[in-house]
């Protein structure tokens, strides 16, 4: 049974090790901070949407759940 393994494990090696950078992939939805904070308006949008996440979850929202991220900011920007 071992030695199935280690002959999988050295099978898969090459599909382990062939991708250079298999991760390095570009994501819009999560800008940089120079292209969030470019212009005054940008800001002002920031600050506006970031507000309105916030009191939408924390205040409009009957459910439990959307009030118990807010609190433990798991549903915050990585800003």
């Amino acid at each position: 049974m071992k030695k199935r393994l280690y002959v999988l494990a050295l099978l898969a090696l090459p599909w382990l090790v062939a991708c250079e950078d298999p991760l390095q992939v570009e994501n819009p939805n999560n800008p940089d901070r120079d292209k969030v904070l470019a212009t005054p308006a940008d800001l002002e949008n920031w600050i506006r949407d970031s507000f309105n996440a916030w009191f939408r979850s924390a205040f409009a929202a009957d459910a439990l759940l959307p009030q118990l991220r807010t609190s433990g900011l798991e549903n915050h920007s990585e800003l």
